[in-house]
């Protein structure tokens, strides 16, 4: 597809109110706060809907690129889990198009956890863990792949972990993709991707499911996986020979095999989405169950403790009579 047809499809888009188009000069400010092999994402602010929002420019002019990430982005905006997409703007030098989406407040993942893993209690680990696991089940729910997750590509907005960067991800019901090859962060790549050309298995729902398990360790962990190893050959080998994180202390039984079953050197074995969502969705309601448990256990011993106390206190009372009565 050309450009000028990638250009006029778009341009349909707008007129026929598919997508929101936003001005340039709307606006204002741009801070770079990421970028990739597909372009740089800056903040900035819109000014119109007086609210700060993220602005994803591609290095060239890719309008292929931008149409897929939208059509992708446009079939998950029901989850509250995926990154919000609110429209397109154009800069009128170049003329190349941006995606306008959702701030996160909080940054990506990685960044979120060097700062806040100390003060993490299980249970906002276990919500992060499932709001991840909600957003990919949405995903694949939708026939979609991400291709690319780790924690950069997982941002935290009011404290809620959303999935974001669509540039590599594919629709299972098409052949088409922007980029067919290997790609992404190496220590999140499931094995049978790093195979030799003739014996390499295509992306699939569990290649997504074994980064999904190395995401589940980096909560638990609070550190990016294998950052011991160089980035390279020598990892690729240890990972296909079934090379993987250690358990952190005090990880919940369940939530290690969880994360353990989804990075199986088997893709057979890896569970679906589905599986993934009802364990860690058990999880947290027998935490929340444990808390109000342990809720009404202090009540209760609140209660006997006062009823003791003001017993006390009116014999206490009733002495005071007594000995009034007898002075």
């Amino acid at each position: 597809m050309t450009n000028i047809s990638q250009n006029n499809e778009l341009k349909d888009w707008i007129k026929k109110k598919f997508i929101t188009y936003i001005k340039w000069n709307d606006l204002v400010g741009n801070s770079p706060v990421g970028a990739g092999h597909f372009g740089v994402v800056y903040k900035t602010h819109w000014n119109s809907m007086n609210k700060d929002v993220v602005r994803k420019t591609p290095f060239l002019e890719n309008n292929d690129a931008i149409q897929h990430e939208i059509q992708i982005l446009a079939k998950v905006q029901a989850s509250d889990n995926i990154i919000r997409f609110l429209g397109i703007t154009q800069e009128p030098k170049s003329n190349i198009y941006s995606i306008v989406m959702e701030y996160a407040d909080e940054g990506d993942l990685r960044t979120y956890l060097k700062i806040n893993f100390q003060n993490l209690e299980w249970d906002k680990k276990l919500q992060l863990a499932f709001n991840i696991a909600n957003g990919l089940n949405c995903l694949h729910w939708y026939h979609i792949l991400h291709r690319d997750l780790h924690s950069k590509n997982v941002v935290i907005h009011k404290g809620i972990a959303k999935i974001t960067d669509f540039g590599n991800s594919k629709s299972m019901d098409s052949q088409t993709s922007v980029h067919n090859n290997v790609f992404g962060i190496l220590p999140y790549l499931a094995p049978e991707l790093l195979e030799p050309d003739l014996q390499r298995l295509p992306y699939s729902v569990k290649t997504d499911i074994y980064s999904l398990g190395v995401l589940f360790w980096e909560i638990s962990s609070g550190n990016p996986p294998l950052m011991n190893f160089t980035i390279g050959p020598t990892l690729a080998i240890a990972i296909m020979n079934g090379k993987r994180e250690e358990v952190i202390p005090n990880t919940p039984y369940d939530y290690h095999e969880l994360y353990t079953f989804c990075w199986d050197q088997n893709q057979d074995k890896r569970p679906m989405i589905q599986h993934v969502y009802s364990v860690l969705e058990n999880m947290l309601e027998k935490l929340h169950k444990s808390v109000e448990k342990d809720s009404e256990d202090i009540k209760v011993i609140n209660t006997i403790h006062l009823t003791k106390e003001a017993s006390e206190n009116q014999n206490c009372s009733d002495t005071t009579l007594v000995n009034l009565e007898v002075l």
